[in-house]
């Protein structure tokens, strides 16, 4: 997600699926992007006012979106999850997060990631990704 905020491959793709109907991430991808900018900018290449102006955009985002919390049943998916497939924890908790969204809602939930062994994973568990 934090493509969308930073000059990377992808930006341009990440807006419209924020701007589809149902979608939604993990509450950790919310301090994984505030981080994410925050050390660009301690890093110096983003300024404080650019900073201010994408932790404002993001606030924004965040406002349409569904919110999956880090709650102990993501958490406890999540431990099966690295038991399964080699990923990270955060990873692993965003998988998790999804596959919550997707038991609540009862039908398919499309996993958007560009993270290459995470998306095999999202996959091996029913997903459809992209991109």
């Amino acid at each position: 997600m934090a493509k969308r905020y930073l000059d990377e491959a992808g930006a341009d793709t990440v807006a419209p699926w924020l701007r589809a109907r149902g979608a939604a991430i993990s509450r950790l991808a919310e301090v994984e992007v505030v981080s994410a900018l925050c050390r660009r900018e301690r890093q110096g290449d983003l300024g404080a006012a650019s900073l201010g102006r994408l932790l404002a955009m993001f606030d924004d985002d965040l406002r349409a979106l569904r919110v999956i919390e880090v709650v102990p049943e993501v958490v406890m998916r999540a431990r099966a999850l690295l038991r399964r497939h080699p990923l990270r924890a955060s990873d692993g908790l965003h998988l998790a997060s999804a596959l919550a969204l997707q038991a609540a809602w009862l039908e398919p939930v499309q996993f958007i990631c560009y993270d290459r062994r995470l998306a095999a994973a999202a996959r091996a568990e029913g997903f459809a990704t992209a991109p």
